[in-house]
């Protein structure tokens, strides 16, 4: 069975992300995307009046992207009866959808897109505000069971944002470095706080706590 082609609106969004993410937004003119997506000046014009209604438009795409796939990640996880290990189950599944490697360019749209473009377009803000808005309540439900009967410890929207920093952080190292796997890194290691804090939470034994950091998630490392 053949696969349909993109329409030409598709093919538009795609050629201007390939080429805004590697290159920046002001780097790259209409022409440029045009030739790239293989449609003419016409059907250009014809879906964005101008290259400048393109950062809105990538964006809120990435977002409904992005925002699928993570209820999809939740609800896989669902029938993971005990609230840790879905959580990290969950957590485990987030880097790919914070990573858009491109020819050894990855970051994310948001970062691309909503962080250095505000001043220029500052309806990103409001868009990117509400995205985050929205992660921190669904991270928060995913959270909370693990906090709940625990004052003393973070509760889960805290731990939302904490999860939060830490991916949209390693997003930003990631297209720095160009090495995609700092988001596997930093969800790992948010993986390993969880599991930590729990244990700590369980137990008054600072040897346990340690026992809990260095074994839990982290496999043996094995030097060749």
């Amino acid at each position: 069975m053949t696969t349909p082609k993109p329409n030409a609106q598709s093919r538009i969004l795609e050629a201007a992300e390939c080429l805004m993410l590697q290159e920046g937004f002001h780097s790259v003119s209409v022409d440029r995307i045009i030739a790239s997506a293989g449609v003419s000046k016409g059907s250009f014009f014809y879906h964005f009046p101008t290259k400048d209604s393109l950062p809105a438009a990538l964006l809120e795409r990435f977002l409904n992207r992005q925002g699928g796939a993570m209820a999809e990640l939740m609800a896989e996880a669902e029938a993971i009866q005990d609230p840790l290990a879905r959580a990290c189950k969950v957590i485990e599944g987030l880097p790919p959808l914070f990573t858009h490697a491109l020819q050894g360019a990855p970051g994310c749209v948001m970062a691309a897109f909503s962080y250095q473009l505000t001043q220029d377009f500052p309806e990103l803000k409001n868009i990117s505000r509400a995205a985050i808005d929205g992660w921190r309540r669904h991270f928060g439900e995913l959270l909370a069971p693990l906090t709940q009967n625990r004052p003393a410890l973070p509760n889960g929207e805290a731990l939302a944002e904490h999860l939060l920093c830490c991916l949209q952080g390693a997003s930003v190292l990631a297209r720095i470095k160009g090495d995609p796997s700092a988001l596997a890194e930093a969800a790992q290691q948010f993986n390993l706080y969880l599991t930590c804090l729990m244990h700590s939470a369980g137990s008054a034994s600072s040897e346990n706590t340690t026992s809990a950091y260095t074994c839990a998630i982290v496999s043996p490392r094995q030097d060749s």
